[in-house]
């Protein structure tokens, strides 16, 4: 077993969509005590466990957050599809810790390292700073992140080393790091008992006889001598994130800074499920009134942040949006598989991406800017019939009948209704007959078709059915 874990140490904060890097001195508080804090708070000289009074007093301009469990365990596992993304088996450990278990994914990485830092890197792209711990044992590893000690390893570690190793650096790690009561760890600490080395050192017997039975329990967990189950969880079937401001947001940049983040959220979301969004719906809200709701479609599915971007940004310039918004919110309405994505090509060296413009680009705009139902598409029908083989397609249609009809074939898009009657002697026939007869159970009919080139230069789609010549339409 390889199990990483993700501890976010100030996801309490980061979670509010600011970087507590760039806010004044701010806490969070649990029971009027400090649970949380930023590095500014700390230079002013704050520390965790203080009273609020306390706190007040050394940064006269504090900004205080009340803590909330309830809502912590629900962002922790809106960011599970950033793990879920390079391995299946994801646990969530309360309050800020993810964990991995990727002995299985290694090979497919190309190693641990490539793995530690796509991890890192989607956190960081999200918001979150984070420090991974590496181990045998879930236990283990969250020691090893909780107190920032890294585990040197080879790029395809085996069970032994993994073990050797980690439990080696374990020895040299503070006791104030373990998963245990309070009242054990002073306790340890009265004995001269403060790194996990000398604890583990400890004949077993003799600590059983002087702490409960729970003490060698976790000893066995950390050493991977007795089994440390996990729950293991999956990406929501929806997706639908927000994020709330304390702090309300009075321009357009900063309000697609946030957007960005939730798109990006969306992102990780789709590629854990290997689906991509046909419709999406974003929700700015005020403070004091029910604000507005931007829905954006997509005429295939999309998978990338920039096209999402682009064309939320689009719809929403024909909205009027609140002059402070403290809450924006983004819900994937309807997603689909991804065989209608486009394709991705790679330049003659094959160091760029070039993304082809689908003609679906052109259709995304068009909606964003002018409305659903701006355009129509032309879509098949199942009849033989030219005047009946197409019918017109409105976009909140299409993706959920019969595929539009992008690519020109056979038949040509300008047909004539009805028939014009043409002579002969001025058409040159190039290609056919192609004979088609249908319509048996309304006026059958059977006509011979060919495509056929105007003394004009035009290139026209005739058919004799036996009466006479008819154009029915024109190639463009």
């Amino acid at each position: 077993m390889l199990w990483l874990c993700a501890h976010l140490p100030q996801m309490g904060l980061e979670m509010f969509g600011k970087s507590p890097e760039h806010q004044p001195a701010t806490v969070v508080v649990d029971e009027r005590k400090i649970h949380l804090m930023n590095a500014a708070a700390q230079e002013a000289g704050i520390t965790l466990g203080s009273s609020l009074a306390t706190a007040s007093s050394l940064a006269p301009d504090l900004v205080c957050y009340k803590r909330d469990e309830k809502a912590e365990k629900e962002y922790l596992e809106k960011i599970i599809p950033i793990a879920y993304r390079l391995t299946p088996c994801v646990s969530v450990s309360l309050p800020y810790d993810l964990m991995l278990e990727v002995s299985g994914s290694i090979r497919l990485f190309d190693g641990l390292t490539r793995i530690v830092r796509l991890l890192q890197r989607s956190l960081r792209h999200v918001g979150h700073a984070s420090f991974i711990g590496i181990a045998h044992t879930p236990s283990t590893a969250r020691v090893l992140a909780h107190a920032k000690v890294s585990t040197p390893l080879p790029e395809h570690p085996d069970a032994k080393t993994v073990r050797d190793t980690a439990l080696e650096r374990l020895r040299e790690v503070s006791l104030q790091y373990a998963e245990l009561k309070a009242s054990d760890v002073e306790r340890l600490f009265n004995m001269g008992i403060r790194e996990f080395g000398e604890l583990l050192d400890l004949p077993p017997h003799e600590l059983g006889k002087r702490f409960e039975k729970g003490l060698l329990e976790y000893l066995k967990r950390l050493t991977g001598t007795a089994f440390d189950p996990q729950k293991y969880v999956e990406p929501a079937e929806r997706f639908q994130s927000d994020i709330h401001l304390l702090d309300p947001v009075l321009d357009r940049q900063s309000l697609e800074e946030h957007m960005e983040r939730l798109a990006l959220e969306l992102v990780y979301w789709l590629q854990s499920r290997q689906l991509g969004v046909m419709e999406a719906l974003w929700t700015f809200k005020p403070f004091d009134s029910e604000g507005i709701s931007v829905p954006v479609r997509f005429s295939h599915p999309r998978t990338r942040v920039p096209s999402i971007l682009e064309f939320s940004e689009l719809a929403l310039d024909a909205f009027e949006l609140p002059k402070e918004v403290i809450s924006i919110s983004l819900e994937a309405t309807r997603v689909d598989s991804l065989l209608n994505t486009g394709t991705v090509e790679k330049d003659l060296l094959g160091t760029h991406e070039v993304r082809p413009v689908l003609p679906g680009d052109l259709l995304d705009r068009l909606t964003a800017r002018l409305g659903i139902d701006s355009w129509q598409l032309l879509r098949n029908m199942n009849d033989h019939r030219p005047e009946y083989a197409w019918s017109p397609s409105t976009a909140s249609e299409s993706g959920r009948s019969s595929s539009p009809f992008f690519t020109p074939g056979s038949r040509p898009l300008w047909l004539f209704e009805p028939p014009l009657p043409v002579k002969r002697k001025h058409f040159e026939l190039l290609k056919g007959p192609e004979r088609i007869q249908s319509g048996w159970w309304e006026c059958d009919f059977s006509r011979d078709y060919f495509v056929a080139l105007h003394e004009s230069g035009s290139l026209c789609w005739l058919f004799n059915d036996g009466e006479g010549w008819f154009q029915h339409g024109y190639f463009s």
